[in-house]
């Protein structure tokens, strides 16, 4: 009888276990559901009206007109940034969006795989939807989450005996993000450094090979891509020049915010620090992870605060990411169970964690709806619906830039550039587009980039027959001191010919205005000084020469240069302020007759007229410290050219 009733207690374990079995498998495979839905981010734009919406729609005209990047353009985005930022013209949309579920299904056939192998527990997997969750709702865009893909492909490769295979596949990955936007290919090729160095702590020899074949596949591939994009070796040096001054260019294009951001930065900064210890101490492979993350979440960093105003979204979506990435691969039950330190470490952390998570939805104020990021993503399935609620919206969004007829008519079928950023007139109106290398000049903020823009205008063969021409800038700049060769080399070869409101239109002269600068002279001042502009009824042209200091150097690489400005006086108590992008003031700023709005540009280039005379600027700001103190001023004239001085 005693035997029966063991026997029956055995069977009625049994039954408990296994069903306890199939319920944490139904939990899990419900989780991976779950995760599945909510990572299918579908990110396609409708064409707007406005600055962002602008350059969006011109990197998928741009693919569309085989319109070259590298001797046609320079950009944030590359040939294929379109991917990732689709608009409904050619067949751009039906491209970016396979690519995207192709993202999806990699990220998914990875999580599928660790799961069944038992590398992932269903506490990690809850810890991962926990965090992926929050950063969807702190605005995660699929930017970021190509890079999530990249980065659990190195993370599982720590796990699994041929990793070599998945880092080969996202070192794929990685070249290929050079040929999309390049704060992505940055923040995977970071990552990608740090990994080879720390496989070196693992396995030496291994690392060596890895490393050797790093660098003969990362250049080959990279040449490969850009070849079968555009067969040319001097277009795909101009590419990669184009690259690097963009890119060192966008620390001094910075903007401040709230200091409550800062402070959420520095709990970050604490949270990861003490996590990274943790995984250290326990012995945990996720602690490898962790130190690969670091790399890329200062790239996204350097983006979200270096123009610290939505861009922080970024910063902090990409945070959420890397702990749910970290977590998954950290075995805290394991942890947990340890000694009576550890757990108390690890309670800490996660407290921490969970803390940190509800301070980026303070300042993200964005709410969490798992259903609603579902929805949006399957909605585009009914692709034929979904491409018809584009076509709409962006017909009504198009509206303010509809152009008047009396410049169409001018236009007619000629080429027209676009000054400064409203691209989409070429959407609303079908303009013969031909764009300025930098297409939106508010980003020309090196010397490089502005001349660039210049010998363009200047290149007969190149040049638009018409601009359209507008008074619009970023963060309280001046849209001619912001490009200022550029802005000359307007004046030399362009006449107003149509305006319209606050558009002028301007023509392609057959010759030019004048034929050459004339050197007056060079002085020494201090950065913060007054620099004298010589009477004259001529032109004067200034380069200012400035240099940042070492610890202005530090700054730009680590963070940011506050703003620098500049104060134009007209007379003792008459003045104008402006901020400026001090690297671009070396280019020939036209100061003594410089216009300040629309109408003084019309009056300027129709009737060599102004208003006033600029007899000095001074260089003021918070950034000015970060300069070495003295400057030097080259002093130029155009001795064949007389302005007119309007009184009254």
């Amino acid at each position: 009888m005693n035997r029966r009733i063991i026997l029956s207690i055995i069977d009625t374990l049994n039954i408990s276990y296994k069903f306890k079995k199939m319920l944490l498998a139904v939990f899990k495979s419900l989780l991976l559901v779950y995760i599945f839905g909510i990572s299918l981010i579908l990110d396609y734009r409708q064409i707007c009206y406005g600055l962002d919406s602008s350059h969006f729609f011109a990197t998928n005209y741009f693919f569309n007109k085989y319109i070259k990047f590298g001797p046609d353009v320079v950009w944030t985005y590359g040939p294929l940034g379109f991917l990732i930022k689709p608009v409904n013209i050619g067949h751009n949309l039906d491209i970016a969006i396979f690519f995207q579920i192709m993202v999806w299904v990699i990220f998914c056939s990875t999580f599928i795989y660790l799961t069944f192998k038992r590398y992932i527990s269903v506490l990690q997997l809850c810890f991962f939807a926990f965090f992926f969750t929050f950063a969807r709702g702190a605005d995660l865009l699929f930017d970021y989450f190509i890079c999530t893909s990249i980065f659990l492909l190195l993370s599982a490769s720590f796990f699994i005996k041929k990793w070599k295979y998945l880092y080969i596949f996202a070192l794929f990955f990685s070249v290929f993000l050079w040929m999309v936007k390049f704060d992505l290919a940055f923040a995977t090729l970071s990552a990608l450094i740090v990994f080879i160095a720390v496989r070196y702590g693992i396995d030496k020899k291994e690392a060596i090979r890895i490393n050797i074949l790093t660098l003969i596949l990362f250049p080959l591939i990279f040449i490969a891509l850009y070849m079968i994009y555009n067969p040319s070796f001097v277009d795909m040096i101009l590419y990669i020049k184009g690259i690097y001054y963009i890119s060192s260019g966008y620390s001094l294009n910075s903007l401040s915010g709230k200091r409550v951001e800062l402070f959420v930065l520095l709990f970050f900064l604490v949270l990861y620090l003490l996590l990274v210890f943790l995984l250290r101490k326990v012995r945990q492979k996720s602690f490898f992870i962790a130190v690969i993350l670091a790399a890329p979440i200062f790239v996204a960093f350097k983006r979200g605060f270096t123009r610290q105003d939505t861009h922080v979204f970024t910063f902090f979506s990409f945070s959420l990411v890397s702990l749910a990435i970290i977590f998954l691969f950290t075995d805290i039950k394991k942890i947990m169970q340890g000694a009576v330190k550890q757990r108390a470490w690890t309670s800490l952390i996660i407290s921490m964690a969970v803390a940190y998570v509800f301070l980026c939805q303070a300042i993200c104020h964005l709410g969490i709806n798992p259903i609603y990021f579902v929805r949006s993503s399957i909605s585009v399935f009914n692709y034929a619906h979904a491409k018809g609620t584009l076509e709409r919206n962006s017909a009504y969004c198009l509206k303010d830039a509809k152009l008047a007829k009396e410049l169409l008519n001018m236009i007619g079928k000629s080429s027209v550039g676009i000054f400064p950023y409203e691209v989409s007139y070429v959407a609303a109106n079908e303009l013969n587009y031909k764009p300025f290398p930098v297409f939106q000049t508010y980003s020309a903020y090196t010397s490089y980039l502005d001349l660039l823009n210049a010998q363009f205008i200047e290149n007969q063969n190149r040049a638009p027959e018409f601009i359209l021409f507008e008074w619009k800038t970023i963060d309280g700049r001046h849209p001619l001191i912001d490009v200022p060769a550029m802005w000359l080399s307007i004046y030399k070869w362009y006449d107003i010919v149509q305006q319209n409101y606050d558009i002028l239109l301007l023509k392609r002269r057959k010759e030019a205005r004048f034929a050459y600068l004339e050197y007056i002279g060079t002085k020494e001042y201090n950065i913060n000084g007054s620099i004298l502009i010589p009477a004259s009824t001529s032109p004067i042209i200034i380069n200012i020469h400035t240099k940042l200091n070492a610890q202005g150097l530090l700054y730009k690489i680590f963070f940011r240069i506050p703003e620098v400005r500049v104060e134009l006086f007209t007379g003792p108590e008459s003045s104008s302020s402006f901020r400026v992008i001090p690297d671009t003031l070396n280019d020939g700023l036209w100061v003594n007759h410089l216009p300040l709005d629309i109408r003084q540009t019309n009056a300027l280039i129709s009737n060599n007229e102004a208003e006033g005379r600029i007899n000095r600027l001074k260089i003021y700001g918070e950034g000015i410290k970060f300069y070495n103190d003295k400057i030097k001023v080259d002093f130029y004239k155009i001795p064949e050219t007389k302005i007119n001085i309007r009184k009254g």
